[in-house]
């Protein structure tokens, strides 16, 4: 007969096997192969274009790609948007060579002239500052610590985050 305590434990050998396996697959997973989600993302010239457009709208050249697939595949999943996202890339010129190198050079293009395309835009923005999108289900949070508010924000820190060792508050900002 089974005791309580042999269940418990052959639950818990059970529980940190699939744990430590899970870890082993994720660290001998192949870079670049379909296990890897943010790795196939990347290759995407779809995405490649996302991300050239938000660092222009975002101020931003360090963005996270996996976040970045995730707003573009929300957008895309729109049928409403995904014509729009086309648009943008073909009216800024990140389809072609002839991409902008600056945010006063999208401007010039007359790309922010559109409302719809506007909209889109504003949309972008939103989800990389807030770190949030707007999904069927309801707003779905992408990233918390990630979202470019607290970057712009530089006297502040996301809350429920250190800042550093004890008693770093007591000095002033640089």
């Amino acid at each position: 007969m089974a005791t309580r305590r042999t269940f418990l434990a052959t639950a818990a050998a059970a529980a940190s096997a699939g744990a430590l396996a899970a870890c082993a697959r994720g660290a001998n997973a192949p870079q670049g192969s379909a296990a890897s989600p943010a790795a196939s993302a990347t290759a995407s010239p779809d995405l490649d274009h996302f991300m050239t457009l938000s660092a222009l709208l975002t101020g931003y050249t360090t963005l996270d790609a996996t976040a970045g697939a995730t707003y573009l595949q929300n957008l895309r999943s729109d049928p409403q948007l995904s014509p729009g996202i086309d648009d943008l890339f073909m009216r800024s010129g990140l389809s072609s060579d002839g991409a902008p190198k600056s945010l006063a050079e999208l401007t010039a293009r007359g790309v922010f002239n559109n409302p719809a395309a506007l909209a889109l835009y504003s949309r972008i923005l939103a989800d990389w500052y807030s770190g949030t999108y707007d999904a069927a289900s309801g707003t779905v949070t992408q990233t918390w610590t990630g979202a470019l508010a607290w970057k712009a924000c530089t006297f502040t820190k996301p809350p429920a985050t250190c800042g550093g060792p004890t008693g770093y508050w007591a000095k002033p900002p640089a």
